[in-house]
C-alpha cells in the first residue's frame, strides 16, 4: 500500500527512523501550548509521529522508487549453455575452473569434464549441466568436434 518493497530496506528504515525522530520532538518541544497534561503528549506524540513518519515514508519511497531499476538475480542453472574460458590448466572429473562473463560481470566457476579432453588454461568451452549438490557446472570443449553417433543414425543436415 504505501509501496515499501520499491526501495532498499535500508532506506525505508533509515527514513522511518529520521521522520520518527524528527516529529516525535516537534510534538514534545510544541506541543506544549496545546494544553494537553504532559502525560498525554509524551504517550500521544512518539504514537502520532510513528504514525506520520510511516505515512511521509511511503510518499518518499514512491517518488524514488521510479528511478530504481530492479535487476533479477543470476541463478545458477542460467549459466548453462553459456560460453565460458578456462582458467586452469586442467579440467577433468574432479578439478577445474573457468571463467564466465554474463552481464558485464565475469563469474568464476568449479566446472568439471569427464571424458579425456584437451581444456587447459584460455580454451573455450560449453557449459552444459549444473550439479547443484555438489556446486560445479559440467562442461565441453568448444571447438571439440562432435561424438560420433551411434551406428545407423544420421546427423541432421546444417542449417
Amino acid at each position: 500500500m504505501l509501496g515499501f518493497g520499491k526501495v532498499p530496506a535500508t532506506v525505508v528504515l533509515s527514513s522511518l527512523v529520521l521522520w520518527s525522530w524528527a516529529l516525535c520532538v516537534l510534538a514534545v518541544r510544541g506541543g506544549g501550548g496545546l494544553g494537553l497534561p504532559a502525560w498525554a503528549l509524551n504517550l500521544l506524540g512518539p504514537a502520532l509521529a510513528v504514525f506520520l513518519a510511516g505515512v511521509v515514508t511511503g510518499l518518499l519511497v514512491r517518488a524514488i522508487g521510479r528511478f530504481i531499476v530492479h535487476h533479477e538475480p543470476l541463478h545458477r542453472a542460467d549459466l548453462v549453455g553459456k560460453l565460458c574460458t578456462i582458467t586452469t590448466g586442467r579440467v577433468d572429473a574432479g578439478f577445474g575452473q573457468a571463467l564466465v562473463s554474463e552481464h558485464g560481470v565475469d563469474l568464476t566457476v568449479d566446472v568439471r569434464c569427464d571424458p579425456p579432453n584437451t581444456l587447459q588454461r584460455h580454451a573455450k568451452a560449453v557449459i552444459v549441466g549444473h550439479d547443484a549438490e555438489h556446486h560445479f557446472y559440467t562442461v565441453e570443449a568448444y571447438d571439440q568436434p562432435l561424438a560420433p553417433l551411434p551406428s545407423g543414425s544420421q546427423r541432421p543436415p546444417a542449417a
